[in-house]
């Protein structure tokens, strides 16, 4: 495995702040996590055999944060940013 990192994600109101997503979206560019094919509509993960921990913090007790916002920032930031650049297991 070649790294394992520890990101900390805030979360209010059940999703990330905009300021961050905006960041992210500067940092995992396309050449740098993924790139994309010309003849094929899937993506090459560029950041594989790493790892990642995510850590939440938020204003919304973690039972309310599960059951009724369903860990809506955490997913998004595993799900469509991590796992996309083909860091796992997170």
């Amino acid at each position: 495995m070649r790294g394992s990192y520890r990101l900390f994600l805030p979360n209010l109101v059940g999703a990330m702040p905009a300021i961050l997503n905006g960041a992210l979206g500067r940092v995992f560019l396309q050449g740098f996590a993924f790139e994309h094919h010309e003849k094929s509509q899937f993506w090459g993960r560029l950041l594989e055999d790493r790892s990642a921990q995510l850590f939440t913090t938020m204003d919304t007790p973690p039972r309310y944060f599960r059951l009724t916002y369903r860990m809506l920032g955490h997913n998004q930031m595993k799900q469509t940013i991590l796992e996309l650049c083909g860091i796992k297991p997170v």
